[in-house]
């Protein structure tokens, strides 16, 4: 159930003298009070970030092979000129790109190159807080599409706005007024039951409910525990189902990445309305054995 949904359905229910738990009147009526005016039309297109999680070398992924300089520069690292997938006149990627490379033959791929920002830090981390801030002062305390949910909650009739695949919300998507769920593991991704059976877990959930939703929504963070309650709520029920009734054309490999690329296809599959998802994969920090790991 979307936003807009939850909001008329509920308010129908509560005039019509329907039952709904009382831990969702004050929800009902803060959702009630946002412009729930209509998005943009929605042209189907759906943003999956890739993040290559530490220093990717860029120059032996997409490789310079006719400059002389990458060469005398690399002499035990580079990507041989004939080895190098051609992408054109000057440029190739490495040997064991080749399912990108159709992708490229296909025109589905771009590949944006020079990226940077003046003065550079040589940190990593500084580095990757700049580009997820977008703010090479380091002023801005939320992330870029932290930003931009904030931007545009109020036009999506989604339930959540966003998806983080891992243990921790990525910098981008950091936001203090837009709930978005970081899942791990959809197995787990739920409210937790114990032996004390179903009816005191119930109870429990309630509990927490009644909890989150007992301030006020005019002080302080209000508005943001209203979000995550109705966030972490929809969201479990919502990817737990998707998950269930999604029936993938093809085997998913067991490693970590595959397993991220199952849910976000679950969930795009569920048509929940989610558009934005983030995945990461690790281990790019290469180092010494760069000619043995990083292919």
């Amino acid at each position: 159930m979307n936003r807009r949904d939850f909001l008329k359905t509920g308010a129908a229910f509560i005039g019509a003298g329907v039952f709904i738990p009382p831990v969702f009147h004050k929800a009902l009526l803060v959702l009630e009070q946002q412009s729930l005016r209509g998005g943009p039309a929605d042209d189907g297109r759906i943003l999956v970030l890739v993040q290559m999680a530490g220093g990717n070398d860029g120059l032996n992924t997409v490789v310079p092979f006719t400059d002389t300089l990458y060469y005398d520069a690399r002499p035990g690292l580079s990507v041989p000129q004939n080895d190098a997938l051609p992408l054109d006149s000057k440029t190739g990627l490495h040997p064991v790109m080749g399912k990108f490379k159709e992708l490229w033959d296909k025109g589905v791929v771009a590949i944006v190159e020079g990226v940077g920002y003046p003065n550079q830090n040589f940190s990593h981390f500084v580095s990757m807080d700049i580009w997820q801030t977008a703010d090479p002062n380091l002023k801005l305390a939320d992330g870029w599409l932290g930003r931009y949910y904030e931007k545009h909650k109020s036009e999506s009739q989604a339930p959540f706005l966003g998806l983080a695949i891992g243990g921790t919300l990525p910098t981008s998507f950091r936001t203090q007024a837009v709930a978005i769920p970081s899942v791990q593991n959809i197995a787990s991704y739920q409210f937790q039951k114990d032996a004390l059976g179903s009816s005191i877990a119930a109870a429990r959930v309630q509990a927490l409910l009644s909890l989150y939703l007992e301030r006020s929504s005019e002080i302080g963070y209000g508005p943001l525990f209203y979000e995550t309650i109705l966030a972490a709520g929809s969201s479990t029920t919502l990817l737990q189902d998707a998950n269930v009734s999604y029936q993938p054309s093809l085997q998913y490999p067991s490693d970590a990445l595959a397993t991220a690329f199952r849910i976000v296809a679950a969930t795009i599959a569920a048509d929940v309305g989610v558009k934005i998802f983030h995945v990461a994969i690790g281990g790019f920090d290469t180092h010494a054995n760069q000619l043995e790991d990083h292919p």
